[in-house]
């Protein structure tokens, strides 16, 4: 079955800091919303480098 992943789970914020880091974006840079508030974009996690060796 496809519908549940048994090995290498990956969290929405390993996954944006991957994507941001295979486009060369700062990942752990705070930045600001257009309302003013601040996130970063892997909210505290990494990339996984396994996906950008």
């Amino acid at each position: 079955d496809a519908f549940y992943v048994e090995d290498q789970v990956m969290s929405v914020q390993e996954f944006n800091a991957t994507i941001a880091a295979a486009m060369g974006l700062p990942y752990e840079e705070e930045i600001f919303s257009p309302t003013g508030r601040p996130f970063t974009i892997g909210n505290g996690a990494g990339p996984v480098e396994k996906l950008l060796a």
